[in-house]
């Protein structure tokens, strides 16, 4: 739209059932040869969400069953936004992201898709609306309050990264939507289906072979006080991070120092080896937990990582609260001394399956330096699926 103020464009920015849209913030971000922001925001419009199930005009089919609906398109955000309805009454049905909401309807052209948008996107298609109002909350109102009295008593800081943007998933580990931190732990969520990216990293001194673990801290809000593995985390939806392996290998590099204070210098990421992917479900309590993966859907979404690099600690507290350095014998009587509820589930299921092989692997080849090198273990990098169930 050209406007004496040059062009101006409107663009969703966040919205209260979903949050910030990423692509918008990514654009935002964006910046000139000067270090300017190529766009500034001049204004801003509240508008209702009011989203609509939509499908081909020519559709005979009982609105009571949607049996018959394979597929739903839509933008990712207006799929999160009404996950709700899905789980409900589309939880067969695969889900595809479409650019916008309007694609969606553009692309039905099969009797067994549905499209999720406005009732104005389908007025001015032709197609016919099924169901309306399938958002997860009707007009601007913020979702129930539910979810946030679950957080109640927790550390203001843990509370305030439950609204990170995680990467949430389909069954082949594509890319769906965003989704907070927060929802993509709620039991409730994770046991509807939702899934979401993760990585875990495994860090080795090059010249002991010894690995470094972590104890999470009391902060935490999912597994506190457990031993685990140097670092694991979420990749966020952000450009750096949401491609697959690299994008789990830049979210390691960020979170070695955010809670371990490793400096990002000290981590190279084409020194990071990728390993392997896992899936898995694993309860912290009934309220909160972690999956990546489905009994059902065997979905594979946990990224193994191995690095080797001297590195200089400063541990932030509020997310570790102690670290040791082990070799292969002391973690084994480690494990052994403690109570099994002392380590986390995935680092268990990690240690049982892979975790001893790999790293005899990496103290049996050793670089011409007689140093340890993740490097050497490019061969043992594999896409298989792994079900850690």
């Amino acid at each position: 739209m050209l406007t004496p103020h040059g062009n101006l464009v409107v663009v969703p920015i966040s919205n209260s059932v979903q949050g910030p849209v990423t692509e918008t913030l990514i654009s935002l971000g964006d910046s000139n040869l000067f270090g300017e922001s190529a766009l500034q925001i001049i204004d801003e419009l509240d508008l209702s969400i009011s989203h609509a199930l939509i499908v081909s005009q020519g559709t005979r089919r009982a609105e009571e069953d949607l049996s018959w609906i394979r597929v739903i398109r839509s933008h990712p955000q207006a799929l999160g936004q009404c996950s709700g309805f899905i789980s409900n009454h589309l939880s067969h049905a695969s889900q595809e992201g479409t650019n916008s909401t309007a694609e969606a309807v553009a692309l039905l052209n099969s009797m067994d898709a549905a499209a999720i948008a406005s009732e104005l996107s389908a007025k001015i298609s032709g197609a016919k609306v099924l169901f309306r109002g399938i958002q997860n909350s009707s007009g601007r109102m913020s979702p129930t309050s539910t979810d946030d009295a679950l957080l109640l008593g927790h550390d203001e800081e843990q509370i305030r990264l439950m609204e990170e943007r995680c990467i949430v998933v389909n069954d082949d580990d594509e890319f769906l939507r965003d989704g907070s931190k927060k929802e993509c732990h709620l039991m409730t969520n994770i046991e509807n289906g939702l899934l979401h990216r993760a990585f875990s990293l495994f860090l080795f001194d090059p010249k002991t072979g010894k690995l470094l673990l972590q104890k999470r801290a009391p902060e935490k809000i999912t597994f506190p006080n457990m031993w685990t593995n140097t670092c694991c985390s979420h990749p966020l939806a952000v450009r750096s991070e949401i491609d697959g392996k690299q994008g789990a290998k830049n979210a390691a590099q960020r979170k070695l120092e955010h809670e371990l204070g490793i400096p990002t210098k000290q981590v190279n990421v084409d020194h990071i080896q990728f390993l392997t992917r896992i899936h898995y479900l694993a309860t912290s309590d009934n309220t909160w937990g972690e999956h990546e993966g489905t009994p059902q859907k065997l979905t594979i979404v946990d990224y193994i990582l191995f690095l080797t690099t001297p590195v200089t600690l400063n541990v932030n507290k509020n997310e570790v609260c102690d670290e040791k350095w082990v070799s292969m014998d002391e973690l084994k009587q480690l494990m052994n001394e403690l109570d099994p509820s002392s380590f986390t589930p995935w680092f268990k299921l990690i240690v049982h399956e892979f975790l001893f092989k790999w790293w005899q692997a990496l103290l049996d080849h050793p670089n011409q330096n007689q140093e340890y090198d993740a490097k050497m273990l490019a061969y043992l990098e594999s896409d298989q699926i792994h079900r850690l169930l």
